[in-house]
């Protein structure tokens, strides 16, 4: 009767579940097994900080700092993910007192993207410019050998 209220009369899971006096996981149990449709469930109270593009946003920006031989402890990603949701005028519940995301979150997004901040070694600009140079020579060296192999 349940699940006919819902389908029929379009009603929502919630409403069905009370007025009928079933646990609402269960109905919703019993709606995926005759049916493949997706039903919202309810995660809380409190909806997300960041939409999935943001965070894509995020970790981009994250891994671009690393790429450049700046590393970030966790403060400082904190700090950052704090500065992104105020300049793009996010509603956050981030710490305003301390300017920075809370623990929980920075644990999260680490695991959700895989990374792991380690704390970074200062690199002076002429180890930097050596890296380079590295880098320059090795393409170089890639570029003759492709025109030898290839031309």
């Amino acid at each position: 009767a349940a699940i006919r209220y819902v389908r029929v009369n379009k009603k929502s899971v919630n409403s069905a579940a009370k007025e009928h006096g079933i646990p609402e996981p269960t109905l919703r149990r019993y709606l995926r097994k005759y049916d493949d449709e997706i039903f919202p469930c309810n995660a809380g109270r409190f909806k997300p900080t960041f939409s999935e593009e943001q965070l894509q946003n995020l970790f981009q920006y994250i891994v671009a700092i690393d790429k450049r031989a700046f590393g970030l402890t966790k403060n400082q990603f904190a700090k950052v993910i704090y500065d992104y949701a105020e300049n793009k005028k996010i509603p956050h519940r981030f710490c305003t007192e301390k300017r920075r995301a809370g623990r929980h979150f920075v644990e999260w997004f680490m695991q959700k993207y895989n990374l792991s901040l380690r704390c970074p070694e200062a690199t002076s600009v002429a180890r930097l410019m050596a890296f380079n140079r590295d880098l320059n020579e090795l393409n170089t060296y890639y570029i003759n050998i492709s025109s030898f192999f290839f031309n």
